[in-house]
């Protein structure tokens, strides 16, 4: 009985040791294994600084004025007898756009021409009296007094008719109407919005110190809301005679030329007036460039030596930058970068100072190296 125990007690003591003696050999040769171990290389797209010649520009925010805009409104009241547009139409200069009941003022008109008839007889009458010596000239001056003041309400009552029938001042394209058939119109009463469509002011202002760099006939770029990515094109028409006091800036007016309807007088527009200098400026694409708390920075690609095969190991560093004015997709470097370094522009995020990296777009960077000449006049790495 004592016997079968001790073997007992034997054979679980090896079952156990050769457990723990696994794990332990196990362990031993997974820590050589971590311990040695070089995760592959993060594969990242890049592209060189390049150097370009940019236009410097000065921002600003502006608003699209018609140059011939008027909101219309009536100048006597009356209830509307005919409106003759439709809202959203074009209308030609002089067209008639709404009538107002003028009924009274033409019974009144009619009444007026036959005093004026009889005003004219009476003093034809008196002046061949005169001269006769059969009438005083007192007399004769009150026949003239009377013409006068009846030829005038005749005028008058015509200048009130014309008012009631209300015409586009110019060629252009109505808004909304605001008013209906049979409705009393009183003095001011909004009608509708005319607004000239083929040509633009562009109203900006930009503050006192910039006033010397603006000039008439300078070119200038605007974008709306409405066209996303899409720039037009005007130039500096008129520039104010003072400074907004309240504001200290400028008032600055650009013409643009809208025979293709794209815009509508009132859009919020944003401003780049351009200056007459040229800067060098290096450039990168946008995306190379990451925003965090502590500043701006990118991720330059250097050379680590060799791998096994030969090749030259590339990693990561990244490099604190500041950034400038953006132009399309490119966005210029002030400080940071030189012209042909070669920079991470995709794939950033799985990145940190001294990843091995391996590139994407080799093939293309190396069609592109011949136009580019890193900043000490020589390759300091190789793209394979």
């Amino acid at each position: 009985m004592l016997k079968r125990m001790v073997l007992m007690l034997l054979g679980v003591v090896l079952v156990f040791g050769g457990i723990f003696g696994y794990k332990l050999v196990e362990r031993h040769f997974m820590g050589e294994y971590f311990a040695n171990f070089t995760p592959p290389p993060r594969v990242v797209s890049a592209d060189y600084a390049r150097e370009e010649i940019w236009q410097p520009s000065l921002s600003a925010i502006g608003t699209l004025r018609a140059v011939n805009g008027v909101d219309l409104s009536g100048e006597v009241e009356g209830k509307v007898k005919a409106i003759h547009f439709q809202s959203g139409q074009f209308v030609k200069q002089g067209a008639l756009l709404l009538e107002i009941d003028d009924e009274v003022e033409q019974a009144n008109l009619k009444s007026f021409q036959a005093r004026l008839k009889l005003a004219q007889l009476n003093f034809q009458r008196d002046e061949k009296l005169i001269q006769k010596r059969l009438t005083s000239q007192e007399q004769s001056d009150r026949s003239r007094a009377e013409l006068d003041e009846v030829y005038a309400l005749v005028e008058q009552t015509k200048a009130t008719i014309a008012k009631k029938k209300i015409r586009a001042p110019f060629a252009g394209k109505v808004g909304i109407r605001k008013v209906n058939l049979g409705q009393y119109l009183s003095k001011g009463d909004p009608l509708t919005t005319l607004q000239a469509m083929d040509a633009f002011y562009l109203d900006f202002s930009l503050p006192e110190q910039d006033y010397t760099q603006i000039y008439l006939n300078q070119e200038l770029t605007f974008s709306v809301d409405a066209y996303p990515g899409e720039a037009f094109k005007a130039r500096v028409t008129a520039v104010n005679a003072k400074v907004d006091v309240s504001t200290r800036s400028i008032l600055v007016r650009a013409q643009f030329d809208n025979s293709q309807g794209l815009l509508l007088p009132g859009m919020f527009t944003a401003v780049k007036l351009m200056l007459k200098q040229n800067n060098t400026v290096v450039t990168l694409p946008q995306t190379a460039v990451t925003f965090s708390l502590y500043g701006e920075s990118v991720f330059k690609v250097e050379q680590n030596g060799k791998n096994e095969k030969g090749e030259p190991q590339l990693v990561a560093q990244r490099v604190s930058v500041v950034s400038g004015d953006v132009r399309g997709d490119r966005v210029a470097i002030k400080s940071g970068v030189a012209v042909g370094d070669l920079i991470v522009i995709d794939g950033q995020i799985k990145l940190k100072n001294g990843t091995a990296i391996a590139l994407a777009n080799s093939e293309v960077l190396e069609s592109n190296r011949a136009e580019l000449k890193p900043s000490n006049g020589d390759a300091s790495y190789e793209v394979h």
